[in-house]
């Protein structure tokens, strides 16, 4: 039996902030409303509810939210299992990825994602890889070992900031998460949990399914 939607959510596919929401509403289970704005050109009726013109924005009888942060809180509080926010190291790794890891590879994701191969600037796209790298390092640290999400033993809105991101920057050719071994195994744990869903955009799944099934995959 179908479960009648909640909220709307106006939203991009291929936005992390976007898709972080979504991961949050998937995990805990709260049904929404998709509609997806085209960023380039922004319906008026989308405008007239926000102005600002931003995604993601959650809809309700009678109110909206914007932001991620501020729609997660709201989904935290009125859907509080399983709960996502449970500490400060949660909300550190949640700004961690939201500010920092965002501005360290965007470069090289809107390259690659507007730009035929003969166009690229080859120094951006190796400068982003440094910056992955050191996400990776980070990351590394932060890491919980045992798992099986990436702090410890339950799912936290970690989790869905991070899958966004990793899977936007193994997507658009940024490499080496083997080379870490604890930020790999949550990658892996995280293919079937929240990779393979319904909340990843169609081609990015596919793509990615395919290459990370493969015996000899390296992302």
């Amino acid at each position: 039996m179908a479960t009648t939607p909640l909220y709307t959510l106006y939203d991009k596919a291929e936005c992390p902030f976007c898709w972080k929401v979504r991961l949050v509403c998937l995990l805990k289970g709260v049904a929404f409303h998709e509609i997806t704005i085209d960023t380039d050109a922004k319906p008026a009726e989308f405008l007239a509810l926000s102005p600002k013109g931003k995604v993601p924005v959650l809809q309700g009888d009678g109110w909206i939210l914007e932001e991620s942060k501020v729609i997660v809180a709201f989904l935290e509080e009125h859907h509080p299992e399983p709960a996502l926010l449970s500490d400060a190291h949660t909300l550190e790794i949640e700004a961690y990825s939201d500010k920092s890891i965002g501005v360290a590879i965007r470069d090289a994701i809107f390259m690659r994602r507007s730009q035929d191969p003969a166009d690229w600037d080859h120094e951006v796209l190796e400068r982003c890889q440094r910056n992955w790298d050191e996400v990776l390092t980070t990351l590394e640290a932060q890491c919980d070992a045992d798992g099986p999400w990436f702090l410890g033993g339950r799912p936290s809105v970690a989790d869905c900031a991070l899958v966004a991101r990793f899977a936007l920057a193994a997507y658009y050719g940024l490499k080496g998460v083997h080379a870490y071994p604890r930020v790999s195994a949550w990658w892996q744990r995280m293919v079937p949990r929240l990779l393979d869903q319904p909340t990843t955009p169609a081609a990015i799944r596919t793509h990615l399914m395919a290459r990370l099934s493969a015996p000899t995959a390296t992302e």
